[in-house]
Formats: structure tokens, C-alpha cells, sequence
């Protein structure tokens, strides 16, 4: 069965990329290139640092927290959402997924400088402690082969699930592939604005 999104009809586009992949930048350029109004969720939006029992419910399995926020936004991406496009693509009809790989090492060290300095100051968040374990919180040196491999597990999965799919789009943005933008809207099936990819929250 899908889940029926009436409340908002329009295309429901899923960012499967971990945080510090360019996840605020696509989400900016889908925001400026469709002609509808997209409203963008993201860890931001989701409770999830606000309430504990949505992390609970996540780790028994229990996505109806997830779900019921798909009627009400078009673009989905950070923590929570890259952990459960399987979840996304069987329920959410005609849903859509893009995809930005990142060298492990870059995107390490770029997690140490700017989820670091954040942890400074109010520690680890409950997202970070649910997806790398209690104690590997914090991406720093002794932490590092575990956001690593859990950061590369997710790439392969990814790969595998979506080999020869045409509802998946991989972009090349940090190996220095060009015409990002019109790539996206020939994958939506969307005419090309003109908009840019702007980068948003460097380290």
C-alpha cells in the first residue's frame, strides 16, 4: 500500500546523503527551482531533538512519526530521513531520490570541523549518539573509524538498493561534475530555471 499524500500533491524528493554532503545546498536549489512552493523537513523540523520518544520509536521500528510529515513537505533531507529512503520508496508513491558521495576522509574531517565546534558547546546530539551508538557520539579521532564505517556502510547500501533504478540520481558534485543543475531538472522532469547551486554551511 502507498501512503496517500493528498494534503500536498506535489513531488516528494528524498535526500539519501549523511549530513555534511551538501545536503543544505540541493536543498536550497530544489527550493528555487520548481515553480510550486517546496516546504523543505530536516533535522530541524523533525522533534527529533526535542523529544526523546521520537528516537525510541525509531529504534523499535515505528515510522508512522516519519510518515505522517510526508503529506505536509515536498523535500526531505539530513537526520533523520537519508537513514530510511527504503521506507520512503515503498510507501511514498512516485517519491524521488537524489544522492551526493563524498570521499570518507573529506567528509570525516568535515564532520570533526563543524559538527566538532557544535559538540562544544551542548555535546552530542541524541540523533548523532542513535546513529553512530551511545558512546561514539562525537565525530573525533578516537570516534573516527566508526563514523567511517557507518558512513560507508550507508554509501554501499545505497548503491546496491538503487542499481538501476530511475527514480535515483547520484550527482557527482564533490568529484567536480558540471551542470549539476540542469542534471536535477532532467531527472524531476522540470524546466531549468536558471537557478544556481549556492554552498551553504561550510566548516
Amino acid at each position: 500500500a502507498f501512503l496517500a499524500c493528498q494534503a500536498n500533491p506535489a513531488m516528494k524528493i528524498f535526500n539519501t546523503s549523511f549530513h555534511r554532503c551538501a545536503t543544505t545546498s540541493v536543498a536550497g536549489l530544489l527550493g528555487n527551482l520548481t515553480d510550486t512552493p517546496t516546504l523543505g523537513c530536516d533535522h530541524g523540523t523533525y522533534p527529533i531533538n526535542q523529544m526523546p520518544d521520537a528516537i525510541e520509536a525509531l529504534k523499535v521500528k515505528n515510522y508512522c512519526g516519519l510518515l505522517s510529515m510526508v503529506p505536509a513537505y515536498n523535500r526531505f533531507a539530513d537526520s533523520p530521513w537519508f537513514l530510511y529512503y527504503h521506507i520512503f520508496d515503498y510507501m511514498v508513491e512516485g517519491a524521488m531520490f537524489l544522492h551526493c558521495p563524498r570521499d570518507a576522509e573529506e567528509w570525516f574531517n568535515s564532520c570533526e570541523r563543524y559538527l566538532g565546534a557544535w559538540q562544544k558547546i551542548q555535546g552530542p546530539s541524541p540523533i548523532e549518539n542513535f546513529i553512530y551508538g551511545e558512546k561514539y557520539g562525537q565525530p573525533n579521532k578516537a570516534n573516527k573509524n566508526r563514523w567511517v564505517d557507518v558512513y560507508l556502510s550507508h554509501q554501499q547500501n545505497i548503491e546496491s538498493y538503487f542499481k538501476g533504478r530511475d527514480n535515483f540520481l547520484s550527482l557527482g558534485l564533490f568529484q567536480g561534475e558540471k551542470n549539476l543543475e540542469q542534471k536535477i531538472c532532467n531527472f524531476l522532469k522540470i524546466k531549468y530555471n536558471g537557478s544556481k547551486l549556492e554552498k551553504h554551511n561550510s566548516s
